[in-house]
């Protein structure tokens, strides 16, 4: 408005300074924050995929399907993100063996995988090597995990599930859809 007013394109009276509030966004508390410049430049990735990323989010709410969680992986050099929608949290290791199919089908591979230290990703229980490791091993896939409780050291997914989830929570209450329609 100000520069409409400063060009003379109209008859616009600017009143008061009062900030516009969208109600949509209003309703699912989104917000923005900017990553820390310093992590940026630690990036080890040379090479599309040479750094993977991933972290499951849910349960939600089942959608028609049957989903109730969402697993990304995403690139850390190019920020390439593959999502994927599963029923259980056991469907994991199933997208992530699609998702290295797809990276190798491509001409590249998956050499460094950094999640959380959930049990989709570690077995869980100490119950020995889980099928998520298995797959990671028979793939030359080296496993970081983040330190527990600490989700900003898996800042990169963490970041992704956030603002997924946001602008799902946001279309879906503009359009005023049933909430199981979020992985349409």
């Amino acid at each position: 408005m100000k520069q409409v007013k400063q060009g003379d394109l109209g008859d616009v009276q600017l009143k008061g300074k009062t900030k516009s509030v969208c109600d949509t966004c209003k309703l699912v508390k989104a917000t923005r924050k900017n990553p820390p410049a310093e992590r940026e430049k630690d990036s080890i990735a040379t090479k599309p995929f040479q750094q993977v990323w991933s972290d499951v989010k849910g349960p939600m709410k089942a959608d028609f399907a049957g989903n109730k969680y969402m697993v990304t992986f995403n690139d850390e050099l190019t920020r390439y993100s593959a999502v994927y929608f599963c029923k259980t949290k056991d469907e994991v290791t199933d997208r992530f063996e699609d998702f290295v199919a797809w990276v190798k089908l491509i001409g590249f591979k998956v050499e460094q995988l950094t999640s959380d230290n959930g049990g989709e990703y570690n077995g869980g229980e100490g119950n020995g090597p889980s099928p998520f490791n298995d797959v990671c091993t028979k793939e030359g896939i080296q496993q970081r995990y983040s330190a527990p409780y600490t989700s900003a050291h898996n800042g990169i997914s963490e970041r992704i599930n956030r603002t997924l989830g946001d602008c799902a929570a946001c279309l879906l209450h503009d359009a005023a859809l049933n909430h199981r329609c979020w992985t349409l």
